[in-house]
């Protein structure tokens, strides 16, 4: 007995231990008192960080090469954490207007565009190396799901070609001319160019594509002005509007495709890679998800196809049963998002980000900086406030329902970078969800059967009754997801002082539901929720039941299946839609249903009223307006049904709403806005006109601190790769032989065992070779082609996707190979005489007594040296038949 006591003793001192050390370290981990972030000119940005003016820059992929190549050059600086996170692409207006002839209408026209984006062109002159092709939606942003497409994708050999696209587009009219119900006849070619007539007109007007090339962004310029140019070449002519962000909402995101204002624009994406696209394609193909021409938007023309559309809902719902079915709706939806071409992709980059070289406590992955722990606790010793530059500061209104249908990057780089903490983030090696503030546990169907009883007293909210209603017996769900609240998020306070409570929680279920069954208690102006009711609809309607738990637990029955149980737990789990206060949505809802402001960019041109900005001082206003009112009256948003739940009770009281309500007023008076959250940082101030700024303060009431967050992310890892992505450093040999079998072996730079998905395109485009292979041997993958696959002569085109056992977000890589026909020597003489080995000099030469042999052929001057080396061969060999 005595003994144990010591072992326990001994434990119990050694924790203690542990626990001091643990808490020195993070009590002598400093943080800045404030974080300034500027917006700065491209190419400013190296005079910035030469003055000592910024200590990081937070938008890499939108400096140019060579504003990049001089940060190289200043040896204070660091480029760390590039990741795989921007796509480019052209999207088109497929409007099918019967007074303007526009070619982008049809599919076939918009198909042919991917052999008019020369990618390989604007890989070397816009990025000078530094990005790689994309043919189609996912490409590397979820390697999973591109697979199930590439060899669909490699069929059209999709290549620049603009001699083909126009045989093709001359094709193409005169069959419109031919058959067309609108423009029949109507399409000529005069003195080079294309022109149309009008129905009830006889004036040839040329064929004009207004095309909006954004000036802010100098990649999109220079592949906007090249993309022109091909066009122009065809015959099209061009009515450029060159504007910036600020300008494309209006112009194309907040405009009628109808309207014609517009037929191309030079999108660009900063995109989180995950394993699986699980929504199929939905945000970039499928109309519901409001990311296609009509937005969405009630009265505007929409793109539809039924299909995509179809199939989306429902792998975006876990209407599957196995993963090869998903698989092979995925296929399916993928592989006609890309042959309706409504988005041309273009290319995808990695870039790294410039920071000093004393800079402490940022958090490398391969998803870059803009993550939610990234540059949080990040500081310069001896420095008590940190200096970020940015090429914006914000471009959309801050409205945390609204951000469901759109947020800039700029906002999620302030809001996620130092003011809030979301529940759920994202692995900084594969982009796999993860619990960040928060946790889960999942129970999930082995098969996707229903199997899981849900309780009777399980909860809905019922939109039309206005209050939560249990669900009654007889449900079955194919998964039970358990959120866990209590600790990370009950426990802690709202930056405001005011505890965070169920009734936080709650708002956020209730609004869910609410919005998409169409929110009756807006009143009139629900019928302009369209946009948010589409979006959140689909979620919604695979939630059987939920039960809400005092402790802070709330427990969801879903049919949404996945064999993925962290996809499963991500899919209801708050993100950065869920960062303020019960009482800033309630007055957000009040707001909206008496048309005083809107939730959404397309509600607000709808109902002709400014959209919610929680940090704008009129949306302030009016929302403080609704907190003053309901402090005096003891009023709580919809009468607090919401906050009532069957044989739970009302988490809400009057006396909590009114602390609230004076708590939230407290902290508006204080600073002048209404965006109350959870992270290290308050907004202290924020200008959004040019040049714009903003002022983060350190905030006392923070629970965590560097050293928790690494540990809960990074684990035991003692430190992490300022470059974890794998990289492809050497290929060897890239000279084969036709009809043989070949070997080859790739040097890969990268943390742990490397991997790569590799498919061979023959000359003709067709891939003749696809697989995965891997490798028990670090920095070395062996790629085994089969003869069959090297049938004939020619350059064949190797790619590869490659990633680590450690790190699976992968880059891409492409090499060319010769395929040369075989070579065999013969002299006049009866034996036939081969070379074998080496010739070192016209007399040295070693022959082999072989029948035959071959030598690898390639062309130009490694025939000359071939016939040089066949005549000293033969020389040789006569005289040494001779002197025998």
């Amino acid at each position: 007995m005595t003994s144990r006591k010591v072992v326990i003793l001994a434990a119990l001192a050694a924790a203690v231990l542990v626990l001091s050390a643990y808490l020195s370290t993070a009590q002598a981990t400093p943080m800045p008192q404030t974080v300034t972030v500027t917006e700065i000119p491209n190419d400013q940005v190296p005079l910035y960080f030469q003055s000592g003016r910024i200590d990081l820059h937070l938008n890499p992929w939108a400096l140019p090469v060579n504003i990049v190549a001089q940060l190289q050059q200043n040896p204070n600086l660091t480029l760390v954490s590039p990741g795989m996170i921007s796509a480019y692409d052209l999207l088109f207006n497929p409007y099918p207007s019967n007074k303007t002839f526009n070619p982008f209408a049809y599919r076939q026209f918009r198909f042919l565009m991917n052999y008019l984006v020369d990618r390989s062109g604007i890989v070397q002159q816009v990025f000078h190396g530094l990005a790689t092709p994309m043919v189609a939606w996912p490409g590397p942003f979820a390697l999973k799901s591109y697979i199930l497409i590439v060899p669909f994708l490699s069929s059209y050999n999709i290549h620049y070609d603009p001699t083909y696209v126009n045989a093709s587009i001359w094709a193409l009219f005169r069959q419109i001319n031919q058959t067309d119900p609108v423009w029949r006849g109507r399409i000529l070619w005069m003195n080079g160019k294309w022109y149309y007539i009008t129905p009830n007109s006889t004036s040839p007007q040329p064929v004009t594509i207004i095309f909006f090339i954004r000036n802010d962004d100098p990649y999109r310029y220079q592949m906007g002005l090249m993309f022109s140019e091909a066009l122009q070449s065809l015959g099209f002519t061009i009515k450029p509007i060159y504007g910036t962000l600020t300008d494309a909402l209006s112009t194309v995101y907040g405009s009628n495709p109808a309207d014609m204002g517009w037929q191309i624009y030079t999108e660009a994406w900063s995109i989180t890679p995950t394993p699986w696209d699980t929504g199929a394609g939905a945000s970039f193909c499928a109309s519901w998800s409001g990311n296609m021409p009509g937005w969405g938007e009630p009265g505007f023309w929409q793109y539809m196809n039924a299909t995509i559309d179809n199939i989306t809902q429902m792998v975006s719902s876990g209407n599957f049963t196995s993963l090869e079915q998903f698989e092979q709706m995925s296929e399916t939806a993928l592989s006609d998002c890309f042959a309706e071409a409504v988005r041309v992709w273009q290319v995808a980059r990695s870039a790294a980000y410039p920071i000093v070289n004393n800079l402490k406590d940022f958090m490398p992955s391969v998803l870059g900086l803009e993550t939610p722990y990234g540059v949080k606790f990040a500081y310069v010793p001896g420095k008590n406030t940190l200096t970020v530059g940015m090429l914006h500061v914000k471009q959309f209104p801050w409205s945390p329902i609204g951000w469901i249908i759109s947020m800039d990057s700029y906002t999620a780089d302030d809001v996620l970078g130092w003011l809030f903490d979301p529940f759920m983030a994202y692995d900084p090696f594969s982009g796999e969800p993860m619990p960040y503030r928060g946790a889960w546990s999942v129970q999930l169907s082995p098969n996707g059967s229903a199997i899981y009883p849900v309780p009777p007293n399980a909860v809905v909210w019922n939109a039309t009754l206005g209050k939560w209603v249990t669900v009654g017996p007889g449900l079955m769900t194919k998964a039970v997801i358990r959120y866990y609240y209590n600790g990370t998020w009950l426990g802690t306070s709202w930056q405001n002082g005011q505890p965070i409570t169920m009734a936080d929680v709650l708002m956020y279920w209730y609004w869910t539901f609410d919005l998409a069954q169409g929110a009756p208690d807006l009143g009139a102006n629900a019928q302009n929720i369209g946009d948010l009711q589409g979006a959140l609809q689909p979620g919604v309607s695979t939630i059987a039941g939920v039960q809400f738990f005092p402790n802070g637990t709330v427990v969801v029955y879903s049919t949404y299946w996945f064999p993925d149980p962290n996809i499963v737990g991500s899919y209801y789990a708050p993100y950065y839609t869920w960062s303020v206060p019960w009482e800033i949505y309630a007055a957000m809802l009040q707001a909206m249903k008496d048309g005083k402001l809107a939730l959404t960019r397309p509600e607000a041109r709808s109902m002709k009223v400014p959209q919610v900005d929680l940090t704008a001082s009129d949306s302030a206003k009016i929302l403080a307006g609704y907190l003053a009112n309901w402090s005096s009256t003891g009023s709580i948003w919809d009468n607090g049904s919401w906050a009532c739940v069957p044989g739970v009770g009302c988490m809400l009281n009057g006396t909590q709403a009114a602390q609230a309500y004076q708590a939230a007023l407290g902290f508006y008076n204080q600073y002048g806005h209404l965006f109350i959250s959870n992270g290290p940082y308050i907004l202290k101030s924020l200008i959004s006109t040019t040049p714009q700024s903003a002022v983060f303060v350190l905030w006392s009431g923070y629970p965590f601190n560097y050293t928790y967050w690494y540990s809960r992310i990074f684990g035991t890892l003692p430190s992490v790769p300022s470059n974890p992505l794998a990289s492809v450093v050497g290929l060897s040999p890239t000279t084969l032989v036709v009809g043989q079998p070949a070997t080859i072996t790739a040097t890969v730079q990268g943390v742990g065992l490397p991997s790569a998905y590799v498919y061979v395109a023959n000359p003709q485009g067709q891939v003749v070779y696809s697989g995965t292979v891997s490798s028990s041997t670090p920095g070395q993958l062996t790629i085994s082609l089969p003869a069959s696959a090297l049938s004939v002569p020619g350059v064949y085109t190797l790619n590869m996707l490659v990633y680590t056992d450690k790190v699976t977000v992968p880059t891409t890589y492409s090499a060319t190979l010769a395929v040369v026909p075989a070579v065999t020597v013969t002299t006049s003489s009866v034996s036939t005489v081969t070379t074998a080995t080496t010739v070192t000099s016209a007399s040295t030469v070693t022959t082999a007594t072989t029948a035959t042999t071959t030598v690898a052929a390639t062309p130009g001057w490694v025939w000359a040296l071939v016939a040089i080396l066949i005549i000293v061969i033969i020389a040789v060999a006569v005289l040494a038949i001779r002197r025998r």
